[in-house]
């Protein structure tokens, strides 16, 4: 089968972006800096793909890669150095001729801790540990038209709030925290307004983390 390279956008650090890679697929990132740094990359595909993350220089040299352990696997390229100022590509392909949709987020020195943790189940709680400033990203494929009920549960005191973002990457609830410190939020059949993949942001309000359970269930 033959391989397609398409380019996407500048990817700006610290905002989370949705990409979709057709069967043997690559997608191209490109990144600009003025002077050298670290970055973080974190890849997770939906739950029936596979695929490699690669960080190239302007000449093609790969600076890191790491391939994901299975089917909507994470990926992380942690610490990345970026040696000199330029333009660099983060290229992101589908393995085994999978196909299917991708978040990204890019993490400099001065971005915020946000990371990525995994899919999420109909019906299966999964729990989590925010540590102080840092939100958690869970993801799940969505069809349009279809609802779905999302629940964070503090283990303790934390006061959550959710937020819940669409198949660009564009939030759709901003800002979700009705309860206060010590009891779940809830968002209630919410209804998906397309197909794709998308994300549910996990977040304590003060920035003092806490342990907590997520669970996504379809209506």
């Amino acid at each position: 089968m033959e391989e397609t390279l398409l380019d996407r956008e500048l990817l700006p650090p610290g905002s989370l972006e949705i990409g979709a890679l057709s069967l043997a697929g690559s997608e191209r990132w490109t990144y600009i800096i003025t002077a050298t740094q670290a970055i973080d990359v974190q890849v997770i595909p939906d739950a029936g793909l596979e695929l490699i993350a690669t960080v190239m220089d302007r000449q093609g040299q790969v600076l890191s890669a790491e391939t994901s352990a299975g089917p909507g696997q994470k990926v992380t390229l942690p610490a990345v150095v970026l040696p000199e100022a330029g333009e660099y590509a983060i290229l992101v392909t589908s393995l085994q001729d999978g196909a299917g949709n991708y978040a990204i987020l890019l993490s400099a020195e001065d971005t915020y801790d946000f990371l990525f943790q995994g899919n999420l189940v109909d019906g299966l709680a999964v729990s989590g540990d925010l540590a102080v400033e840092s939100d958690h990203f869970y993801f799940f494929s969505g069809t349009a038209g279809e609802t779905v009920d999302i629940t964070a549960t503090p283990l303790g005191q934390a006061d959550l709030f959710l937020r819940l973002f669409d198949p660009q990457g564009s939030a759709l609830i901003t800002f979700h925290d009705e309860s206060a410190a010590g009891e779940e939020e809830r968002i209630v059949a919410y209804s998906l307004p397309e197909t794709g993949l998308y994300a549910v942001l996990v977040g304590e309000q003060a920035f003092a983390g806490g342990a907590y359970q997520v669970l996504m269930e379809r209506g």
